[in-house]
């Protein structure tokens, strides 16, 4: 019986919890309760004060706590939101949703959270189902309304505020949605003065200042340049208001940064942007302004490469500040500063990337790149022969071969090639004609080429106080650096002139981004400042814009002689390279549109030579027609070609010869 009553006793305790464990658990459950609340109203409280750090850590030991608490994942989900954690965010407030889905709160931030992704049709399709249940909503009507503002629907979001206004006389929010809806379809004056009535009501709320301080900006782009000048100053007042009722105000913050920039008012844009990577570290768009701010500020201390670096880890295929990086280095750092050197190694990991994929013209771009790097590095060099061979470039090729067999005298291949490559030039026309001269390690060249000269200008931002301040710069400057490596086409170095001395032509360069772009006024300064020097007769102008990491630009290509556009075209890129994609993509396309030309060298007793060859397109029996300054002069025909020279016999032999003087224009189709 003792020992039944044992087992028993023993079945009982492994079967039912101990009365300790029971005590415990009671006690606990409570305490794990209190804990989750007092966790709720402290990160509540934080968010009252838009101290979203400390709000973030308590709601999400709340949650920890209990999974299933709304208030603790709708606190979380502010507080994330504000944090740039999207997608936490937006997490947050699909579990919500799942346990009460027909919660507002959670409903208008997973809307608000699809429109920071802009999938503004997300957005109205959550909202659909409670809107058909009530089409007034207190606070989903509004947020409707936000919406179709946002992704551009500027006459529904009228039609809806018309609508809505009688049910909600009084409300704030319908007021803000009035101000902004007249902002967003250009009445300026009428939404100015409902801010103002707002801020009359409420001059101590920083977001009311924010959006006044939006509307003068938006007003500003609309404006002349004195009014422009007048509107952003009444805007940077307005931020500065906002900022110092909320000193952490991201937005704010971001907009002033902007603003100091336009006005050239760099110390304080260097500032604002280090205030905002101190709150958001890892935010490259703020990285990027440090850098930009810090590069254009006056103690030079070169802080910028910092910036930038940080950005390349957080992300190494940025296109767009791996070449800010670039221009940083070249401008401010020596060749063998390691912020330079890898930087043209990784140009050169990707010139063999794009070589192996038989992308030439990418590969060309990267090799380019790393040369301006890194020049002396061997690998460079050897690549850089390699690529002079591709092409054909023979006065580059030997130079180069030239070059390295003094400094590789071991390497008989360079002699050999070398040696080639003397017995071949003594077959060519230049050489014939006394146009090539070897003295000591150099080949010197006199073709006498006189390719169409091209005025590149820089491409306008189509975004105004965008996220880049200096991309249409650095797209620009890149097309033009590799544009003049081709001498199928002369880039004319006007603009740089300008750039350099902007009194001395009355021209003004756009104060945020810096760029000299194409007007008809700037062209005539610029073509009245030339009269004595050569004329730039084709101009090439156009714009871009970057958007959802897509880069779009327009170009147009035109004849001022004429007065005739030759050609307009778009070139579209994204993803890895982008840049140099577009780069690449752009200068082919601007060669193929410029008509060849080139001139008379020499007039002989049977035929004439000219200054254009296998380079330009030209073949062995093509007609070119050739031109004086009173007009056609003669025709003839290629008899013998080079890569850069050509021998033509004209087609009325003798005659002919007697009608064509040297310095005389020569015209073909392609």
């Amino acid at each position: 019986m003792k020992r039944d009553f044992l087992q028993n006793d023993s079945t009982f305790f492994t079967k039912t919890p101990p009365l300790g464990i029971l005590v415990l658990f009671l006690f606990i459950g409570p305490i794990s309760s209190e804990n989750t609340i007092q966790k709720i109203q402290e990160g509540e409280s934080f968010l009252k004060v838009r101290n979203y750090t400390a709000a973030y850590q308590s709601f999400s030991d709340a949650s920890r706590s209990n999974p299933m608490s709304t208030r603790s994942l709708l606190g979380l989900a502010d507080a994330a939101k504000h944090l740039h954690k999207d997608q936490e965010a937006f997490e947050a407030y699909n579990k919500v949703l799942a346990l009460e889905p027909e919660n507002k709160t959670a409903i208008k931030g997973a809307v608000l959270a699809y429109a920071r992704r802009k999938e503004y049709q997300n957005s109205l399709n959550l909202l659909k189902p409670s809107l058909e249940v009530d089409p007034f909503d207190p606070v989903l009507a509004p947020i409707q309304i936000q919406i179709l503002l946002e992704m551009g629907s500027y006459e529904s979001a009228l039609k809806k505020l018309e609508i809505s206004r009688s049910k909600f006389q009084n409300s704030k929010e319908i007021q803000i949605l009035e101000a902004k809806v007249n902002g967003k379809t250009g009445n300026f004056s009428k939404s100015y003065h409902l801010w103002n009535t707002l801020l009359s009501s409420s001059s101590d709320d920083p977001d009311l200042f924010f959006n006044m301080a939006s509307l003068l900006i938006d007003w500003s782009q609309k404006s002349s340049d004195q009014e422009k000048r007048q509107k952003l100053e009444m805007a940077s007042e307005k931020l500065e208001r906002a900022i110092s009722l909320y000193p952490d105000f991201e937005e704010a913050i971001d907009s002033l940064v902007r603003i100091k920039i336009w006005q050239g008012d760099f110390s304080s844009a260097v500032s604002l942007s280090r205030k905002l990577v101190s709150l958001f570290p890892q935010n490259p768009l703020y990285l990027y302004l440090k850098a930009f701010t810090e590069e254009k500020g006056t103690d030079k201390d070169f802080s910028a490469k910092d910036a930038l670096t940080e950005i390349l880890k957080l992300d190494d295929l940025d296109s767009i500040s791996r070449q800010k990086a670039e221009s940083v280095a070249l401008s401010h750092f020596p060749e063998n500063h390691s912020f330079r050197r890898k930087l043209g190694e990784y140009r050169m990991q990707r010139f063999h990337s794009s070589k192996n994929s038989l992308l030439y013209d990418m590969a060309s771009h990267h090799l380019a790149s790393a040369r301006e790097l890194i020049p002396g590095q061997p690998e460079v060099q050897f690549q850089t022969l390699s690529e002079y061979k591709r092409t054909n470039f023979f006065p580059r090729y030997l130079n180069l071969l030239l070059f390295l067999r003094k400094k590789y005298p071991e390497n008989q291949k360079y002699q050999f090639e070398i040696e080639n490559l003397l017995n071949l030039m003594k077959q060519s026309i230049a050489y014939k004609e006394g146009l090539l001269e070897i003295t000591g390690d150099n080949l010197v060249e006199n073709y006498g080429r006189t390719p169409p000269v091209v005025l590149l200008f820089d491409l306008s931002d189509k975004s105004y106080l965008g996220d880049y301040p200096d991309l249409a710069f650095l797209v620009s400057s890149s097309v033009r650096r590799n544009l003049s490596l081709n001498p199928t086409v002369s880039l004319s170095e006007v603009l740089e002139s300008v750039r350099n001395n902007p009194a001395s032509f009355d021209i003004k360069a756009d104060p945020y981004t810096e760029i000299l772009p194409y007007t008809e006024s700037t062209f005539l300064k610029i073509k009245d400042s030339a009269k004595n020097g050569i004329k730039p007769r084709f101009l090439v102008y156009g714009s871009l814009k970057y958007e959802n990491h897509s880069l779009h630009i327009d170009w147009t290509i035109k004849d001022s002689k004429h007065e005739k556009i030759l050609s307009a075209f778009r070139v579209f890129s994204k993803g890895r390279d982008f840049i140099p994609e577009a780069v690449a993509r752009s200068i082919s396309k601007i060669s193929a549109a410029i008509p060849p030309s080139g001139s008379v060298l020499k007039v002989k007793d049977e035929d004439i030579i000219i200054n254009v060859g296998i380079l330009d397109g030209l073949k062995k029996g093509n007609k070119v027609q050739i031109f004086n300054t009173s007009g056609k002069s003669g025709e003839a025909t290629i008899e013998e070609i080079d890569y850069f020279l050509s021998k033509a016999v004209p087609d009325n032999g003798n005659k002919g010869l007697k009608s064509i003087s040297e310095g005389d224009r020569v015209f073909w189709k392609r």
